[in-house]
């Protein structure tokens, strides 16, 4: 086996495991956020941009879908697929402040329609789950 055709066989599962991973979002009525799409009106917004193939990006993902199912009236979330940007002025587009991006996930929160943190890599992945945590302490009976 050429090195040719074993990067072509990753891209091709890669290009599958993203299929996989943005159906199943939207079964769940989660439809991939671009930023020509309308933006919520929920209390707290989290906008997060993932590698669908990256397995510590689709757990997180999975996590926050459950809480935001949960906590639908006060919390609401986008996802974004890295994959879509190709500069890093593109990650501007979805989340105003957060260049530069190294590793994903791509987080931002907004609060009243204002972004008020961003991060990315490790620290993205923690200030989404702080923001589910604080949505879940101050809505703890709250559900969907």
């Amino acid at each position: 086996m050429t090195t040719e055709n074993s990067t072509s066989e990753v891209a091709e599962q890669q290009a599958s495991a993203a299929e996989r991973f943005w159906a199943g979002l939207a079964q769940k009525g989660f439809a991939k956020w671009r930023p020509t799409s309308d933006v919520c009106s929920q209390e707290t917004r989290l906008l997060i941009g993932i590698a669908a193939y990256n397995g510590p990006d689709v757990e997180l993902a999975q996590q926050v879908v459950g809480e935001a199912l949960q906590h639908s009236r006060s919390l609401a979330v986008d996802f974004f697929d890295v994959q879509d940007v190709t500069s890093m002025q593109d990650f501007e587009k979805y989340i105003p402040g957060i260049t530069p991006v190294y590793q994903t996930p791509a987080v931002g929160v907004w609060v009243r329609g204002q972004l008020a943190k961003c991060a990315s890599g490790f620290a993205g992945r923690k200030l989404a789950l702080e923001t589910l945590d604080e949505i879940a302490s101050r809505h703890p009976s709250e559900a969907a």
